[in-house]
């Protein structure tokens, strides 16, 4: 990724998402399926793009209206997703290796799971992150002076609080659906009966005051140095409890490593006000408006 992004350090804004996606979905088939897919070299993925869409379909299908939910097998958009679906399919049958006791379906859902969760999230939270150092060039400062090698990944304090407080403001995927398997009363007297469908309202969670204090809506690593949560599920960006992301670690270390590099090879720099609310989207997972547009400048 750093000797990718050679072509475009020094010169004007560009996307820092189409690096960091590509970087990810290399470090995960390498890592987790041993595969090497070379997609850094390649850009021009058709799994990407097609996921892309099938993010973009799904989450303007959640909120439908449920008449037209009964006519949306009638529609074109359908035939567009049935074909990203199949697009997707061909990539993780290769990706799979093929039967090895599993059924096909078992080795597609397994594999596509591996994928999606291995590079979008982390994907994400590196481009928020790196958006947030460049706006605030203080705290990029204090992460370019932490030592960067393997070794040292578990021990960057400093790093680890940024991407946490980065994943605060801005967490990958910011609403998750949950079924109550038993009759459950909240705290505050209201009941949800066995079997309802709720939302968990992660961006909320994480900007609530009542949790974080005055400052809940700024920037400010330092908060997860300074003291323990008030509520252990105040911080939930990979969930929490049982149902929680088997992958947190995994994703952590992803970020630090991908966020490290940037930073120990080029000086992030955007134009935009550190005061300003980054604009953001949600197409399952939430993305940034502008496409993390930035600009770096190589170290000397």
């Amino acid at each position: 990724m750093v000797d990718q992004l050679e072509a475009v350090a020094g010169k004007d804004t560009f996307s820092l998402w189409k690096y960091l996606i590509l970087y990810t979905m290399d470090s995960v088939c390498e890592t987790a399926l041993g595969i090497k897919v070379d997609a850094q070299r390649n850009p021009n993925q058709p799994f990407l793009k097609a996921f892309d869409q099938f993010c973009q379909i799904v989450s303007w299908r959640m909120f439908l209206p449920p008449f037209i939910q009964k006519m949306y097998k009638y529609l074109p958009i359908n035939t567009l997703y049935m074909k990203n679906i199949d697009c997707m399919w061909e990539y993780v049958d290769k990706a799979s290796g093929g039967a090895s006791g599993f059924t096909n379906l078992e080795l597609r859902e397994e594999t596509l799971v591996l994928l999606l969760a291995g590079s979008d999230t982390s994907a994400v939270g590196s481009a928020f992150t790196s958006l947030m150092l460049a706006r605030h060039p203080e705290v990029q400062n204090k992460v370019y002076e932490e030592s960067v090698s393997a070794e040292d990944l578990p021990r960057l304090k400093y790093l680890e609080a940024v991407i946490k407080e980065s994943l605060r403001l801005y967490p990958p995927v910011p609403i998750i659906v949950r079924k109550a398997d038993k009759d459950i009363k909240l705290p505050n007297g209201l009941e949800l009966p066995k079997g309802t469908s709720f939302m968990i309202n992660i961006w909320a969670v994480h900007r609530n005051p009542v949790y974080w204090g005055k400052d809940a809506e700024e920037f400010r690593p330092e908060r997860f140095l300074e003291s323990n949560l008030k509520h252990p599920a105040a911080f939930i960006p990979f969930s929490y409890g049982p149902r929680s992301c088997l992958g947190y670690q995994y994703a952590m270390i992803s970020m630090k490593t991908a966020v490290a590099c940037l930073v120990r090879h080029y000086r992030l720099s955007t134009s935009d006000s550190k005061q300003a609310p980054l604009r953001v989207k949600f197409d399952i997972m939430m993305k940034h408006v502008d496409n993390f547009e930035l600009q770096m400048e190589r170290r000397s």
